[in-house]
């Protein structure tokens, strides 16, 4: 049964072939373990929304944090999306769906760059328009997310964005 449910969600997650990669499904993201002292490069997939941007995470671990480096191009501002969407907030989901709001992607003009540092072992990453940068929860839609397969580095589980597990980044003023 396992091997079963694995293939169906292979089919269903992967691209078909000669296509682009983009998310069909942009409210769920795979999460990843880091293993200790090692990093990773991944190329990040696009939205419907959003099919000419690129972008790429550099994920290192040390023996307790992770160093986190987005860089996208081509991304065209969040306003041209229509209502309400200011920024891009680039957030983090463990294995178990639990969100953190790590950070503002700022954009000079099409490209934007972001660093961050996680404590987390395992996460997923995504990329979504927001009105502003202190939401708690993922409201706007997701336009980047982390390929669902990376050679060599161990999958935890596809998570799905929920935002009963969004963990609180910015206070009420």
């Amino acid at each position: 049964m396992k091997l079963l449910t694995a293939l169906w969600l292979a089919m269903w997650l992967t691209p078909a072939a000669g296509k682009d990669s983009a998310i069909d499904r942009p409210h769920q993201v795979m999460t990843f373990s880091y293993p200790m002292d090692s990093s990773w490069t991944m190329p990040l997939w696009t939205s419907r929304l959003r099919p000419e941007a690129k972008g790429a995470i550099r994920i290192a671990r040390g023996s307790i944090a992770i160093d986190i480096d987005i860089h996208v191009d081509d991304l065209r501002p969040p306003q041209s999306l229509g209502g309400n969407f200011n920024t891009y907030v680039l957030w983090l989901i463990s294995p178990t769906g639990e969100l953190s709001n790590v950070g503002e992607l700022l954009l000079n003009g099409n490209s934007g760059m972001l660093h961050t540092i996680s404590n987390w072992g395992a996460f997923g990453v995504f990329v979504t328009a927001e009105p502003d940068n202190c939401v708690t929860c993922p409201s706007g839609p997701v336009v980047l997310a982390n390929e669902v397969c990376v050679g060599g580095l161990p999958h935890e589980r596809l998570a799905t964005i929920d935002c009963r597990n969004a963990s609180i980044r910015c206070r009420d003023q």
